[in-house]
């Protein structure tokens, strides 16, 4: 399961705690108090445990990525073959169906730092 912050060590151990209370004979009430939590999220806590032995919180679908493993591939190889190409340039030149941003991510993801270049002017006066 994934270590996000519902189910970081810390979070899972105040649950862990909770039960250890309750298996100890305490009440939900008492818990709550002791803990400084509100009694509802002592029983909910009680209840995922008497009915999963779990105190880990329920996967959750979340939003799917936008791009596959081989288009994230395909964006990393074309940053190290071309590294002055523009970003903007990606999606539409890997055929990609998603915007500047999220390959901005995978490069990021990938520890390396996009092109950052600038538009020429076409004022001969601004090229001085």
């Amino acid at each position: 399961m994934t270590e996000g912050r519902a189910n970081s060590s810390r979070i899972n151990a105040d649950r862990g705690r909770i039960i250890g209370l309750w298996e100890g004979g305490m009440t939900p009430g008492a818990i709550a108090q002791e803990l400084g939590l509100h009694r509802s999220t002592v029983h909910k806590w009680i209840k995922r445990w008497q009915e999963q032995r779990s105190v880990s919180t329920k996967p959750r679908s979340g939003r799917p990525k936008a791009t596959t493993p081989e288009q994230d591939e395909a964006i990393v190889e074309r940053a190290q073959e071309r590294p002055l190409t523009p970003v903007v340039n990606y999606p539409r030149d890997l055929h990609l169906a998603c915007c500047v941003p999220t390959v901005r991510r995978r490069l990021h993801a990938a520890n390396i730092v996009p092109c950052a270049c600038r538009k020429r002017s076409v004022d001969p006066l601004q090229q001085r």
